[in-house]
């Protein structure tokens, strides 16, 4: 594919989503990243019921069920009390993001789209990429790499300013969930989401 109509720099679940909505309205569609799938990083591993709503849109929620566990709501915890937020009329769920992303894959190749993984591509004046040392003429360049993303560097916009860099881990534990919500604990130095997983997990 010489002329796409979008190459895509990030092959996350943001890259892959814009991808298959791409290739669903006809679109020709590469999405370049440097990592090899299924790409893993810490992350909360609950997705809102909106999020959950446009994945069903996207044909990668259809058989998704077994994989997820529902939740029904946020609540916010620091020093004893709570404030919980309940959805009305739909349900989020928790899925270990490594299989959202292998879900995520699997339908972008279904669509049609084309993947070019452990292949960085370089972005140069005026938005001129480069993939495999080769130029892309395409009509879009989206930048789904991240908050560091280099597209936006490459292209002049401005990064967001930030005060202090921020750390995130993750750790799974084979314990039930005590709750059909995702709590969020609140502490002067940082939170802690914990969010129900099917198999018995957090």
């Amino acid at each position: 594919m010489d002329a796409p109509d979008a190459l895509i720099v990030g092959g996350g679940p943001a890259g892959l989503a814009a991808a298959i909505a791409l290739r669903m309205r006809g679109g020709r569609v590469i999405v370049a990243d440097r990592e090899r799938p299924p790409i893993d990083k810490p992350c909360g591993e609950g997705l809102m019921p909106e999020g959950v709503a446009a994945l069903r849109s996207l044909g990668v929620w259809n058989d998704c069920a077994p994989a997820a566990a529902p939740f029904s709501g946020i609540r916010f915890t620091e020093d004893g009390r709570h404030a919980d937020g309940r959805f009305i009329g739909a349900q989020g769920a928790g899925i270990r993001r490594i299989e959202l992303h292998r879900r995520l894959v699997d339908r972008a190749a279904e669509a049609g789209v084309t993947m070019r993984w452990n292949e960085t591509v370089r972005v140069g004046r005026g938005g001129v990429a480069e993939l495999d040392g080769r130029k892309i003429a395409a009509r879009w360049l989206i930048g789904a790499d991240g908050r560091e993303s280099a597209v936006r560097r490459a292209t002049g916009f401005a990064a967001v300013a930030q005060s202090a860099r921020r750390a995130g881990l993750r750790r799974h534990f084979a314990v039930p969930a005590w709750s059909d919500l995702v709590e969020v604990h609140w502490h002067d130095d940082g939170q802690a989401v914990v969010t129900p997983l099917p198999s018995g997990e957090i």
